[in-house]
């Protein structure tokens, strides 16, 4: 518990300072098909047991932040 912890809090800190450059969406396939489907499928399905959700509902804002805008409203839905 406490490693995947770490491990998404890791991940958010390097993650999050990228948003505020990043202002346009990133057209990247290679940036999409990693952030967007892979880290953000495992947030998602981490942050459905309770003792994960405050950690994994961080990184799955910052995740969303970084995705194309279709797949944000796609998951911000969710």
């Amino acid at each position: 518990q406490a490693l995947r912890e770490a491990c998404a809090e890791t991940l958010n800190s390097l993650l999050f300072p990228l948003i505020e450059p990043v202002s346009a969406e990133v057209n990247i396939p290679r940036w999409q098909k990693v952030f967007c489907k892979l880290i953000l499928r495992r947030a998602l399905h981490l942050g459905e047991k309770p003792k994960y959700k405050g950690v994994m509902l961080r990184l799955l804002a910052t995740t969303l932040c970084l995705c194309d805008r279709t797949t944000f409203h796609q998951q911000w839905i969710r």
